[in-house]
């Protein structure tokens, strides 16, 4: 029999030996951190839009294989009713149509996506080579696809988000890969290159020969492949066209926009063309103004001496929109009203404009003999804090020109005398009393 003393010692042992246990358990790690989650287990942030007009967006944070099963369940009737998704962070900037799904309101990349529509090279061959690069994507099915005519998107995400300028660069590592495996002369579509590009996902119902695939393929993150650097200056040719240096260096790996005589080379070209060809290589020319800026009246103005039906040509405006919807580029605000420019009448315009700026409730006053504006201005304030102050501050001439184009369309008629914008708003500033 134990003794209390004894039977105490022995107690007081086994807690001992119990907490120094804990203790251990407690300070040893399960398994060693990762520096970087890896890429099965990774989290990717996509962004999903509903439709083209990107009005709004859901974002989610997903593994490739929770990707992998969004992309082969979505499903529609239609294919303009699929939803789009992008690997990339949005701001809340919004262009003059209310779309945020535009270049300059892109914040990081979180992978790149390569996308190809030239109905040569098949799913699984692409996902070979793939596989043999030795990186983590998602190659799917696009919803045009089929077996006979393949078109397929790869989706590659990035270790962490990186700024917009890199995403070209690592298009163009995957787009010379997969050519030089696959002894391809094109393997990118141009639009792969584009910025803010959004893809749909998903597959059209009741579609014959339907063949919808989605692959995950584990590896290392695009991104940290050093290895591949030697592929970006290949990848950035795109159609044909080498892609500058500059331009595969700054993120913006499209091609150079053309210039007034191409256009009009392509332009003269399509009327040349017998019958309705001219519209093969007017698309290009349109494409082209498309990624300029011009708003649809000003695409038909140009291209109407070159089609069958003028400005009202049907043809011209199917075009314009395919052109839109495949390049991202939504139509300018084009509800701006138009002000003929012509010489004689520079009162007039002056008075046009001062209307304009009015009614759109610019807040310009006269102080003085000045015309000024309000601003709020951060200053220093006691304690080494910050304030906030308003001031008024003088109109500059450059300013009020930016004002005055900002508000209106000044149309000006080539081969006659012009007044350019800046005697307009120099006889606004003289106005003042």
């Amino acid at each position: 029999m134990l003794d209390a003393e004894r039977f105490d010692a022995i107690t007081k042992l086994f807690e001992d030996f119990a907490a120094s246990a804990a203790e251990e358990i407690d300070r040893a790690p399960l398994f060693e951190p990762w520096e970087e989650p890896p890429p099965r287990l990774a989290k990717i942030h996509v962004t999903f839009f509903k439709d083209f007009a990107a009005k709004s967006y859901t974002t989610d944070n997903l593994t490739l294989v929770e990707l992998q099963e969004r992309v082969q369940l979505a499903a529609r009737r239609k294919k303009t009713g699929l939803p789009w998704l992008k690997l990339a962070e949005f701001g809340n900037k919004r262009t003059d149509k209310g779309s945020l799904r535009h270049d300059a309101n892109v914040l990081q990349i979180t992978g790149i996506e390569l996308d190809y529509d030239d109905e040569k090279i098949a799913f699984d061959d692409m996902v070979k080579v793939v596989e043999e690069m030795g990186i983590s994507a998602l190659p799917y099915t696009s919803p045009s696809h089929s077996p006979a005519a393949p078109h397929w998107r790869i989706l590659a995400p990035t270790s962490k988000p990186l700024p917009p300028e890199m995403r070209a660069k690592l298009v163009a590592r995957l787009d010379a890969f997969l050519k030089a495996k696959l002894s391809a002369k094109k393997i990118a579509a141009s639009e792969s290159f584009a910025l803010s590009q959004a893809y749909f996902y998903g597959y059209v119902m009741n579609k014959q020969g339907l063949d919808h695939r989605a692959e995950v393929i584990l590896g290392d993150f695009i991104d940290l492949r050093d290895d591949l650097a030697q592929y970006e200056a290949a990848g950035a040719e795109v159609d044909g066209a080498k892609a500058s240096a500059d331009k595969v260096a700054t993120g913006n790996g499209t091609k150079r926009g053309k210039g007034d005589e191409e256009l009009i080379a392509l332009l003269k070209q399509s009327r040349a063309t017998p019958g309705k060809g001219w519209r093969e290589p007017m698309l290009p020319a349109i494409g082209s103004m498309v990624g300029k800026g011009w708003s649809d009246s000003q695409i038909k103005v140009a291209c109407a001496p070159y089609s069958d039906g003028g400005v009202d040509d049907r043809d011209i405006q199917k075009l314009i929109d395919d052109a839109r919807k495949k390049f991202g580029k939504p139509e300018p605000d084009d509800t701006l009203p138009i002000i003929d420019v012509r010489g004689g009448e520079l009162s007039n315009l002056a008075s046009r404009g001062e209307e304009i700026l009015d009614a759109a409730g610019v807040q310009i006053f006269q102080r003085s003999r000045q015309l000024v504006r309000p601003v709020i201005e951060e200053v220093d304030a006691t304690r080494g804090r910050k304030t906030k102050i308003c001031q008024l501050i003088p109109v500059v001439p450059d300013y009020l020109r930016d004002l005055l184009c900002r508000h209106a369309r000044w149309q000006m008629f080539v081969g006659k005398k012009n007044v350019a914008i800046r005697d307009i708003h120099r006889a606004l500033r003289c106005r003042c009393p």
